[in-house]
């Protein structure tokens, strides 16, 4: 397994997996066409977002879309985990966790805040960490750079309980 920036190649299929991810978390909500889809996810090909690619084979199996706010650069950087997207078939491997740690690291390595995007009192961060297949709790609780460093430098089996995410 490989994670790796998303390049123009994988734009169709981050199509099918943004419409997919929106379909199964609002099941009854109406969608907009999927023409609608195709225009938001080129956007995130803009420099302000980060997409990460979890592949196997050069299979796609997942994704995360991260962006930077730094309030036009009169803030430290923020670096949002905005959406992530397993697809079902490899919700049991260690995809989602590879992605998680890929964009940990990539905080840690760029002196970034890391910020999730979920609200823990709507569960919704039940909802997501189901969905990328994840026994982590995920918040919009930030952590800094050198507790997220200290986090890693944990046994995994002690990070789980030692940081809410």
């Amino acid at each position: 397994m490989e994670i790796r920036k998303a390049n123009y190649d994988d734009y169709e299929e981050l199509v099918e997996m943004y419409y997919a991810l929106i379909h199964d978390v609002y099941p009854e909500r109406k969608k907009a066409p999927k023409m609608y889809f195709f225009q938001q996810v080129i956007n995130w090909f803009e420099p302000y977002f980060h997409i990460r690619i979890a592949t196997k084979n050069d299979t796609i199996m997942g994704f995360t879309l991260c962006s930077f706010d730094n309030s036009n650069g009169v803030t430290e950087t923020i670096y949002h985990a905005d959406i992530s997207y397993i697809k079902p078939e490899y919700r049991k491997t260690r995809a989602a966790y590879l992605l998680y740690m890929d964009i940990v690291q990539w905080a840690i390595d760029n002196n970034y805040v890391l910020q999730t995007a979920s609200i823990p009192e709507t569960g919704a961060d039940k909802l997501i960490a189901k969905r990328f297949n994840s026994k982590l709790r995920f918040s919009t609780y930030s952590q800094r750079p050198e507790i997220l460093k200290e986090w890693l430098d944990k046994k995994p089996s002690k990070r789980i309980n030692n940081i809410d995410f």
